[in-house]
């Protein structure tokens, strides 16, 4: 029976995540988990059952001996500002619902071995501008960039000794995107050219978790998580208008058409965090610092075949690192718990790259709230949490390479979450 349950679930987690990985949203702090996404994503040290695959396969073997699934969606509304245009206005995108989602399943075997297998939404991005105008050209574009990874994950976690655990997952990481852009060149009086790429898909089979847990007494324990990078190049289809500044007074254009894809890498992440239980049973406090190597996106880069003419062009990115720092409490004395978290996040995306549909150039800032019971003799756990982020910057005027403005990224989210232990 627990083997056909397993495959049942991987069977639901294909096809639950063809439906969502049209609408999922940008990479944030917290993407999911009505659990976790409470108390700033702060799990390392904490997370056990299903939920570890995503958050430290080292938990997937827990203190209770049987099996979990676990659902949890979490609408995100997202709306990004920028100056995008030559007119120098600012701009705000328009405002896209999204549903990232994990679907898992775990079971603890026993006191030595647990394993879980399932599907989640791990990363992306998803900003949309319509009808862009450029300078005195008469196409306006659409400018997006729509970026999803899900992940199909399955790993198994290990008990060494009563302090430790470790734990290792397999990741399949599947990239759908489309993306549009305008570029303008001043030879021959000025030409635009706006390209559009959808149905950009990859599957990337490369992708690996580790994670270790450590709990001395009931005091205070750590843990810590290694995510490596998932390097893609998504191969889809192309179309594109050219408008010569000869062409404006007729509003003519020439059409292109032909294959593309699009290379680039979901970065390599550690983090490293613990709780201390200050007042067992009361209140508890947990401290995580992550580092995710964004430094190595250097560029995304665009090959197209339009017209039989093979061209490769760039998005210049020169990200920065990330660094995260998470911080959050709970107060477990009442049976709906109290949690409450704050993270903070570095600049990543650098004044001088700035782009209306990359994250702002600032410090990003993260806060939680969110609460749980267990329902059916503690069979059936219901968690929900609420989460709102913000990164805001601005760009001078005179910088040379980005346009000058102010430039914001917000989110909310609603994070709900439903586990069923057997």
């Amino acid at each position: 029976m627990n083997s056909n349950l397993a495959v049942a679930l991987v069977a639901a987690t294909v096809a639950f995540s063809g439906d969502f990985a049209r609408a999922a949203g940008f990479e944030k702090n917290i993407i999911w988990s009505g659990r976790y996404g409470g108390q700033g994503g702060a799990a390392l040290s904490t997370v056990e059952g299903s939920e570890a695959l995503y958050w430290n396969p080292a938990g997937l073997v827990s203190n209770r001996v049987g099996h979990d699934v676990s659902l949890n969606v979490s609408p995100t509304l997202a709306n990004y500002q920028g100056s995008i245009s030559t007119d120098g206005e600012n701009r705000k995108s328009k405002e896209v619902m999204a549903f990232p989602f994990g679907l898992i399943y775990g079971a603890t075997l026993n006191e030595k071995w647990g394993f879980g297998i399932g599907s989640y939404v791990s990363g992306g991005s998803a900003v949309k501008y319509e009808n862009v105008p450029i300078s005195v050209f008469t196409v306006r574009p659409e400018i997006k960039s729509d970026l999803q990874l899900v992940e199909i994950g399955a790993g198994v976690g290990y008990r060494v000794n009563e302090q430790w655990k470790i734990g290792a997952a397999w990741r399949v990481g599947l990239v759908n995107a489309k993306l549009s852009t305008a570029s303008v060149s001043t030879a021959g009086g000025g030409t635009l050219t706006a390209t559009q790429f959808t149905n950009l898909k990859s599957e990337e089979f490369a992708g690996f978790r580790v994670g270790a847990q450590y709990a001395p007494n009931e005091n205070w324990g750590f843990g810590f998580s290694l995510r490596t990078a998932i390097d893609f190049e998504a191969d889809g289809d192309g179309t594109g208008q050219v408008q010569t500044a000869a062409q404006v007074p007729s509003n003519s254009f020439t059409s292109l058409v032909g294959p593309a894809s699009v290379k680039s890498s979901f970065p390599l992440q550690v983090s490293l965090g613990g709780h201390w239980n200050i007042e067992p049973g009361v209140w508890r406090a947990h401290a995580e610092y992550g580092f995710t190597q964004y430094g190595d996106l250097d560029q995304l880069e665009i090959t197209t075949n339009f017209t039989g003419t093979p061209s490769t062009s760039t998005i210049k990115q020169d990200w920065k690192d990330q660094h995260h720092v998470r911080l959050a409490g709970e107060f477990l004395g009442t049976s709906w718990p109290v949690r409450f978290g704050y993270v903070f996040t570095s600049q990543v995306v650098p004044e001088d790259h700035a782009r209306a549909t990359f994250s702002a150039p600032g410090v990003g800032h993260t806060l939680t709230l969110g609460t749980g019971t267990d329902f059916m003799e503690d069979t059936l756990r219901f968690n929900v949490a609420l989460e709102h982020s913000w990164i805001d910057g601005d760009v001078d005027n005179a910088n040379p390479t980005a346009v000058g403005g102010k430039y914001e990224s917000v989110g909310t989210s609603l994070h709900l979450g439903l586990a069923y232990m057997f």
